[in-house]
This record gives structure tokens, C-alpha cells and sequence, in this order.
């Protein structure tokens, strides 16, 4: 198994932040103001922190953005879950 370099240039965490942004926007249960990256509070802003710190952050991200999906932020109760989102975002 061969490593690569990682990159960690500013272009590289823009890409994350607006992949994040745009799979959380896509997903139709959080709320818009959850899926700003610039806001600390939001979802968004929490996922890419914690998958920008890995080794792989898409995949990582990947899997916060499926748990922000099956457990939404407080404001939303858990009648807005949405099968089909979940489902979409599995593909």
C-alpha cells in the first residue's frame, strides 16, 4: 500500500467546505443556517473540522454528514427525518 502526500493547501479545505456544504444542502433535512461552514454552531462547521483532521477527510465527512442525517440538530424533531434523503446520499 503506497501512501500519498495529503493535501492541505487553502483550495483543498475550500473544496471540503463547499462538498459538505452541498451534500447537507442536498440532503433536505438540516435546516439552511445548519449547513453555513462559516457559522461555528452549524452542523456543517463541526463536520468539516472534524473530517479535515483526518486521514481521508471526503470519507470522513461522508460519514458525519450520514450521522447528521440520522440524528438532526435540536431545532428539528425527528418527524423531518427523510428515508429518501438518507437513501440518495447512500448512492
Amino acid at each position: 500500500m503506497v501512501l500519498t502526500e495529503r493535501d492541505y493547501s487553502p483550495e483543498a479545505f475550500e473544496r471540503l467546505r463547499k462538498y459538505v456544504e452541498k451534500k447537507l444542502l442536498d440532503s433536505g433535512v438540516i435546516p439552511k443556517h445548519h449547513t453555513n461552514p462559516v457559522d461555528p454552531e452549524s452542523v456543517a462547521a463541526h463536520i468539516i473540522y472534524d473530517a479535515w483532521r483526518q486521514c481521508d477527510p471526503y470519507y470522513y465527512a461522508d460519514l458525519y454528514i450520514e450521522e447528521a442525517i440520522k440524528f438532526p440538530p435540536e431545532p428539528i424533531d425527528r418527524r423531518h427525518f427523510s428515508l429518501k434523503a438518507f437513501t440518495q446520499l447512500k448512492k
